[in-house]
């Protein structure tokens, strides 16, 4: 892909993300303290491409990048990213101590039982890394499971944990 149509793309989703925010605005309160303070907290967890600290220590990412335009467009001019775990996201934002999350994430019945979530802005499929040649002949995620000798590894919190 193109970096011109990563770029239209990525200002296509910052859009429609902005209307979706603009639009729920008199239902959804959780943007009433940010507005009111001018920092608005972002949590976000080290997982690139999604979400990481740049060569320059900035965070930066799908994630991150998309959430600074969305933001920009807001009104808010401050942004504090606050690092956590994968798991500590959603539960973090339920207790008030970020106000978004800007992370790659699944969106599941669970979580939107919790959340609110926004247009889907990247769309990802599972899969397994397995070692060139893939000698154990893994193709799924129950040929892992299944094999003694297998150890796989994934995010704590993540949708591939379950």
């Amino acid at each position: 892909m193109t970096r011109s149509r990563v770029a239209a793309l990525s200002l296509f989703g910052a859009g429609a993300i902005a209307w979706a925010a603009i639009a729920f605005l008199d239902r959804d309160r959780s943007l009433e303290r940010p507005l009111r303070s001018g920092v608005l907290r972002v949590a976000y967890a080290v997982e690139p491409p999604y979400a990481y600290v740049g060569a320059d220590g900035q965070v930066t990412g799908e994630s991150p990048e998309l959430a600074r335009r969305v933001i920009g467009g807001l009104g808010i001019p401050e942004v504090r990213f606050i690092q956590t775990e994968f798991g500590s996201l959603l539960p973090g934002l339920q207790a008030g101590r970020y106000d978004v999350v800007a992370s790659g994430m699944f969106i599941t019945p669970e979580r939107a039982r919790v959340v609110s979530f926004s247009i889907p802005t990247f769309r990802v499929r599972q899969g397994l890394l397995v070692r060139e040649g893939n000698p154990r002949d893994l193709h799924s995620y129950r040929d892992a499971v299944a094999s003694p000798e297998v150890r796989v590894a994934v995010v704590s919190g993540s949708v591939e944990e379950t």
